[in-house]
């Protein structure tokens, strides 16, 4: 099979955080499983640029990526288009990450015409909260996407309440549901990760892009409504990790300072690789507070490294408590504080044993290899 994938933003980009390591993880799990992966994307980094050559460059067996240079600042990169539609009449199907993408009004029609399936993924874009911002816009954008065809294509979604809302927009369009998947490290690289100890205080964890959807603020004043009702608990300290506008950067810094503990938190820049893994290894837990999430990949990534994770009712990890790997506590400064004190009163045995049973739950239900191999059967009936 050769599969053209579109999206906006890719590998190595790291401004747009979860969308980025998904799409990443499975076009090469896709490509590893001998379909012919062709990826077409922007050098966007946030205000950056990509340092990138041009044309088709292999990544891995299977794999090629062209990134196509961008106007400004913005997500348009004027040469996709061309290029998306000579390469759409060689596919024999073609995925897009995301739902507001400018190509989709001409991807639509084009797909239909040459008798090539489309399946659109909309990486959260579905859900009401991403719908409420710039409203006008969106319905105009969804009214066109919808004149060209788009209720004629597939969709895959990554949980049940981007199902359901997705089903109020398009009722009678073709959905899958396959969650994202999550890089399992071995025993062996755990072990490595442990061995070396950060030579830091204890710390709760937020791992993700600093923006006013992840609401970095709401786990910071639920870190200092915990912190002052506990005075005598002076060790742990929060860490708020990821890229980031520099004015929400400003803003968690006073806030700290007005709260009286700036020593204690701590605005830190992203971080990949092996130091991102020490990073989540070591953290007491992982912090999500998002004001909407239809996956939450820090969390998939946390438990991963055997790591518990406190996660508000936002975020479609229900399944947390389930496993007793974590909390699932409402949107709430309060609710976050409550569940940081019940996991903090917990010993360190019973806290890396919540860990090892989300580690468990990961490799069960959210292995690449096999999402993946859903995804390809998927298209295959198509």
């Amino acid at each position: 099979m050769r599969l053209l994938f579109l999206s906006l933003y890719f590998h190595p980009a790291r401004h747009y955080g979860g969308p980025v390591a998904s799409t990443w993880s499975l076009s090469r799990q896709l490509a590893e499983a001998g379909t012919q992966v062709r990826i077409l994307t922007t050098d966007a980094d946030g205000d950056e640029r990509l340092p990138v050559d041009k044309g088709w460059q292999d990544l891995a067996p299977n794999l090629e990526v062209r990134y196509c240079r961008r106007i400004g600042r913005g997500l348009v990169a004027p040469a996709m288009l061309p290029a998306a539609l000579r390469e759409l009449a060689k596919a024999d199907l073609v995925y897009l990450s995301g739902l507001f993408v400018w190509l989709l009004p001409f991807l639509a029609p084009a797909a239909k015409l040459l008798g090539k399936p489309l399946v659109v993924s909309p990486r959260g874009m579905a859900l009401p909260e991403a719908l409420a911002s710039k409203r006008g816009k969106k319905r105009t954008f969804l009214r066109l996407a919808k004149m060209v065809g788009l209720n004629r294509a597939a969709f895959h979604v990554t949980s049940l309440p981007e199902a359901d809302h997705l089903r109020t927009l398009f009722p009678k369009a073709e959905q899958k549901l396959i969650p994202n998947g999550v890089e399992i490290p071995s025993d062996e690289a755990l072990a490595a990760l442990r061995a070396s100890p950060p030579n830091r205080p204890p710390y709760l964890l937020f791992l993700g892009r600093l923006h006013p959807h992840k609401q970095p603020e709401l786990i910071l004043e639920a870190f200092t409504t915990w912190a002052q009702a506990h005075p005598e608990n002076q060790a742990l300290h929060l860490r708020l990790v990821g890229p980031g506008e520099e004015r929400l950067r400003h803003q968690l810094q006073t806030q700290a300072q007005a709260a009286g503990l700036e020593s204690r938190i701590h605005i830190e820049p992203a971080v990949t690789g092996d130091a991102k893994a020490h990073l989540l290894i070591h953290a007491t837990a992982l912090l999500l507070a998002s004001k909407s999430e239809n996956f939450g990949m820090s969390v998939g990534e946390a438990l991963a490294h055997q790591t518990p994770a406190i996660v508000t009712q936002s975020a479609p990890w229900q399944g947390l408590e389930k496993h007793r790997c974590g909390y699932w506590p409402e949107t709430s400064t309060e609710a976050l504080a409550e569940s940081i004190q019940e996991l903090v009163r917990l010993s360190e045995e019973e806290r890396y044993e919540m860990g090892r049973r989300g580690r468990s739950w990961m490799e069960e239900e959210f292995g690449w290899e096999a999402l993946a191999g859903r995804m390809l059967g998927w298209f295959e009936t198509m």
